[in-house]
């Protein structure tokens, strides 16, 4: 029994031994994300990744107790390590992820929506699904045979991209549905996330990259 904090999931992948529970607790007016690990059965808690600004929706260790997910607000985060270490995932604001299931440690699928305030009368929902284990906080090299450039977001008032396998840096073109060029964006580094979209009109565009294997995608901006 614990007067403070809230559980909502709980995961003991292997054995009855090793075992991680998700949840959170207030102090005033923030809301603490947290998960905890035990090694003894449940008789004790370790903590082992606490966020101020997530609300921890659902977990996931689908192998092993190595290799877990846990999502929730617009963030995702991966361990590969039983929890020592995480790696973040950072959605656009207006996205919120809800559930996910892991069927191994590679192929998943997370459920969310986008929370376009003011904007639609409804929350449009969406399904992601990712075959490497989430590509943006995994751990070994890229598949160079995989799309280099991903749209996050594509509906909000910005769009995230994460872009990767792109040796040179990134090297992108931006078109509107009439086909004229309105944009362009380079970035450095083979990997990496850009926010886009912040100083155009709304309407639909396509983003075109020509780095590494050239891929597209398409975007709506929403006042």
């Amino acid at each position: 029994w614990n007067d403070d904090f809230n559980p909502r999931y709980i995961d003991f992948p292997v054995n009855a031994s090793v075992g991680y529970m998700s949840g959170g607790y207030e102090r005033g007016t923030t809301w603490y994300g947290c998960l905890y690990k035990t090694t003894d059965g449940g008789a004790t808690w370790d903590t082992v990744l606490v966020d101020t600004s997530m609300s921890m929706n659902d977990m996931t260790f689908p192998e092993t107790d190595q290799v877990g997910y846990v999502i929730g607000s617009n963030k995702a985060y991966k361990t590969t390590d039983g929890g020592n270490s995480w790696r973040k995932l950072e959605f656009g604001q207006d996205t919120i992820l809800l559930f996910c299931h892991f069927v191994d440690n590679r192929l998943g699928f997370i459920t969310g929506i986008h929370n376009i305030e003011l904007c639609l009368p409804y929350d449009p929902g969406f399904v992601m699904k990712t075959t490497d284990g989430l590509i943006g906080i995994k751990e070994e090299p890229v598949d160079v045979r995989l799309s280099n450039l991903q749209v996050l977001t594509p509906i909000g008032r910005e769009a995230v991209l994460y872009y990767s396998n792109c040796p040179g840096g990134l090297h992108a073109q931006v078109f509107d549905v009439s086909g004229r060029k309105v944009d362009e964006m380079h970035a450095a580094g083979s990997s990496g996330t850009i926010i886009w979209g912040a100083t155009h009109s709304p309407g639909v565009y396509f983003i075109r990259s020509s780095s590494g294997s050239a891929t597209a995608g398409k975007v709506i901006l929403i006042e």
